[in-house]
């Protein structure tokens, strides 16, 4: 039997990618460590006390605005009243984003008085710090147009919690029995997302054991299994696991507007265990961890409360040091070098856009020369791209513009403008300079994608002229002038001032205030220009095409 050269290639990049893919996968495993290497310090036992256990809640995004929804503020006042007073957290983490700084249009960030007035006020209003411990922190939105800690329009310093003795990062520590608990906030705002507040997140730290559940806003009853912990999120370098093993009671939080009616438990859809009230949201059940030493067992909770509301919740667990792993997508989201990634990325389109073409035209520039021969190909698809590379790159109007488009976005600004707070700055690709300082970040290197597509969208030459020989030898000798080119050309500027007017004068939304200028941005600007010269050098080829064309044709009647 034989067997074609696609075949063999088929099977051995079948091979190598299975390589690749194992190594992905190995490099990104989340596996737990083996049971011997776990640790076995500060043995508590679990049992049906109420000691060692506090929870408390986070909440992120808020985005009060004083121009879009209004359900945002009527959101965040149900959950200061209602929400926080059912589940009675020891601590509220409010990690950013408070406000939401974005200017009626959409297109402008500022910091709003208004916004965060309502902040305060609705904090005032619930009595919040005398309900709990509010601890707050700035996000990007509430640094927008923020020159400094100084500037008048941070307003966190003076509407938030913790901004006048916190204005950045801090760390609070609370007591509860004999354990000491440290909240670590990190500001990470530089120093000078359509996001909406839907969920909140019930943490618990029970006997060293931290479980988290998220949960929506106005879904009642709440559930917390705090013992034995979601698999998922075992951690068995810095919690005892041996706690869950020698342990004699699951445990469960329930939270609700009214009185929780009654719990009950099952474990693999064995018999419901109905679980006794200890005190506060605490419930247990007597259980032989030893029953379930082996394998992934899934634990069931069923909550209902006195005015009828009824909750389940399941999730697996694991006692034998084995871990349930999350999906590929969210290890490579997670675990992968997201700054690395961009810029390996931005480079490998950067040469891709200029290497081929000013290899072609290095090549064409010999051939012309006499110095080597012209390479003769087989027709198929490579041969056909690389004709068209080619003509391409021997047409000036064409090769310069792309070939230095790529390298003035690489080098060059895209936008000037007013920053933060009437701050003149410069936008590149790989960061901002405002106030004689840089700021790098990865958005910038994202755009080059949006940019490199509509660049390419602009080269437009005839495939079919293209794959002609006489035209391809036709275009290696003539570097002449279509008669109608200029009336093209005016037609296509004026097309694209009307683009630029209606769709790149739009500036660009990088969460700052002002940026670029009426008509569109200067790495719009320079895209303008680039795609006139691309557009007037395909309709010179075409042209030429034409011309070509007819003269071949007049020549073989002549010749007839």
């Amino acid at each position: 039997m034989r067997i074609s050269k696609l075949t063999i290639g088929i099977l051995v990049s079948m091979i190598l990618f299975s390589i690749f893919f194992t190594n992905v996968v190995n490099l990104l495993s989340t596996d737990a460590l083996t049971p011997e290497k776990f640790t076995k310090d500060n043995y508590i036992k679990i049992t049906d006390t109420a000691q060692n256990l506090i929870w408390f809640l986070q909440i992120s995004d808020l985005h009060i605005s004083i121009f879009r929804d209004p359900l945002r503020i009527t959101e965040f006042k149900e959950f200061c009243h209602y929400t926080v007073d059912a589940i009675k957290p020891r601590v509220v983490l409010a990690s950013g984003d408070l406000t939401d700084a974005k200017t009626k249009d959409a297109i402008g960030s500022e910091q709003f008085r208004d916004e965060w007035k309502y902040y305060r006020d609705i904090l005032n209003e619930s009595h919040m710090r005398e309900k709990t411990l509010w601890l707050d922190i700035r996000g990007n939105h509430d640094n927008f147009n923020v020159a400094d800690a100084k500037s008048k329009q941070n307003f966190f310093t003076n509407y938030s919690v913790q901004g006048k003795d916190h204005p950045r990062s801090y760390m609070y520590q609370i007591k509860n029995g004999n354990t000491l608990y440290s909240f670590i906030a990190v500001d990470a705002c530089l120093e000078p997302d359509n996001s909406q507040f839907k969920k909140y997140r019930l943490l618990a730290i029970d006997h060293g054991l931290l479980s988290f559940v998220d949960v929506s806003h106005r879904d009642w009853p709440v559930i917390l299994i705090t013992n034995p912990k979601h698999a998922l999120f075992v951690n068995p370098a810095k919690e005892n696991l041996h706690n869950i093993q020698n342990s004699t009671h699951i445990r469960v939080l329930a939270f609700s507007l009214s009185r929780i009616d009654f719990v009950k438990v099952r474990i693999d859809k064995e018999t419901w265990l109905y679980c006794k009230h200890v005190e506060g949201p605490l419930y247990v059940a007597r259980w032989n961890p030893q029953r379930y030493l082996k394998g992934v067992h899934k634990i069931e909770v069923y909550v209902k409360d006195m005015d009828g509301r009824i909750k389940s919740e399941i999730q697996p667990f694991c006692l034998d040091g084995t871990q349930l792993s999350f999906g590929i997508l969210a290890r490579l989201a997670l675990m992968t070098d997201a700054s690395v990634m961009f810029r390996v990325m931005f480079f490998t389109m950067l040469v891709i856009s200029i290497l081929p073409l000013c290899l072609v035209r290095y090549a064409h520039t010999m051939v012309t020369t006499g110095r080597i021969i012209k390479p003769r190909t087989r027709r198929n698809c490579c041969s056909a791209w690389l004709r068209k590379i080619w003509i391409m790159s021997t047409v000036d109007r064409i090769f310069w513009p792309i070939v230095l488009y790529p390298v003035y976005l690489t080098f060059g600004p895209w936008s000037i403008g007013y920053i933060v707070e009437d701050h003149l700055g410069t936008i590149f690709a790989w960061g901002i300079f405002c106030k004689r300082s840089l700021f790098t970040w990865l958005f910038h290197i994202c755009i080059w994608f949006h940019t490199a597509f509509r660049l390419s969208t602009t080269i437009n030459i005839d495939h079919g002229q293209c794959d002609r020989p006489q035209i391809s030898e036709y275009h290696f000798q003539t570097r002449e002038k279509s008669p109608h080119w200029n009336s093209d050309l005016s037609a296509f500027a004026i097309l694209h001032c009307v683009q630029c007017t209606s769709f790149n004068g739009v500036p660009i939304l990088v969460g700052v205030r002002h940026i670029g200028f009426h008509f569109g941005t200067v790495k719009d600007l320079v895209l303008g220009v680039s795609r006139v010269f691309i557009l007037s050098g395909s309709i010179f080829a075409r042209k030429m095409h034409k011309e070509s064309g007819r003269s071949l044709a007049c020549s073989i009647r002549h010749k007839q």
